[in-house]
């Protein structure tokens, strides 16, 4: 027999799994603006020649970019998290409307 209970609370989490990946899209696309916009600006001083800040610039915006790369990844990642148990609990919640009385 179906469980509404169960069938309900199911539909609950994914929803609260489909906002949190909406959320995180937002984020992870906000993210990628900034590092491009950065990276832009980058090219521009580097057309400068500034010399020794140059130096410590470049050294600088390769950590920057290095640690902004690795936080985009770890994102994504929880982002693949959230779509692989959303898809997890359709299953489930269809399983339970597929175990109900077959009239």
């Amino acid at each position: 027999m179906m469980n509404n209970k169960k069938t309900a609370q199911y539909l609950n989490d994914i929803q609260n799994l489909s906002a949190a990946e909406r959320e995180l899209d937002h984020f992870i696309a906000t993210l990628r603006r900034i590092q491009l916009k950065y990276r832009n600006s980058m090219e521009l001083l580097y057309s400068w020649k500034a010399g020794e800040a140059t130096d410590r610039v470049t050294q600088w915006s390769e950590g920057f970019f290095m640690e902004l790369s690795k936080r985009i990844h770890r994102l994504e990642d929880k982002r693949y998290n959230i779509i692989q148990t959303r898809k997890r609990l359709d299953s489930l919640m269809r399983a339970e409307i597929n175990s109900g009385p077959k009239w």
